[in-house]
C-alpha cells in the first residue's frame, strides 16, 4: 500500500499558473510599497509624487507583459522554429569526405 501523501500544489500546476501568480504577488507588493511610503512619508508630498510615477511604471510593465509581451515572444519563437530548416546530422563520420 502507497500511503504517501499527496502535495498540495504539483509542478504541473505551479507551471500551468506561474504568469497569474507572479503578476498578483507583484501588484500586491507594489500596493503594500505604495501605502508602507504614504504612511512614513505622509508630510512630504515629493516622496508621494515620486511613489506614485514609480508604481505607474511598474504596473504598466506587468500589465504589459502579463496582457501582450510574452505571448508576441511565444509566438515569434514558434515562427523562428518553423523557418529554420532541419539541422544535418553533425557528428557522424559518414558525411565526412577528405580531398587531398
Amino acid at each position: 500500500m502507497n500511503n504517501k501523501p499527496k502535495p498540495l500544489i504539483t509542478m504541473k500546476d505551479l507551471s500551468e499558473n506561474i504568469k497569474p501568480l507572479l503578476g498578483l504577488i507583484i501588484v500586491i507588493g507594489v500596493l503594500l510599497y505604495f501605502f508602507l511610503i504614504t504612511w512614513l512619508f505622509r508630510n512630504n508630498p515629493n516622496v508621494l509624487s515620486q511613489v506614485i510615477i514609480a508604481m505607474v511604471g511598474i504596473l504598466g510593465v506587468v500589465t504589459g507583459y502579463y496582457f501582450g509581451y510574452s505571448q508576441g515572444a511565444a509566438k515569434k519563437d514558434d515562427t523562428i522554429a518553423a523557418l529554420q530548416p532541419t539541422q544535418p546530422n553533425v557528428g557522424t563520420a559518414n558525411n565526412v569526405e577528405i580531398k587531398n
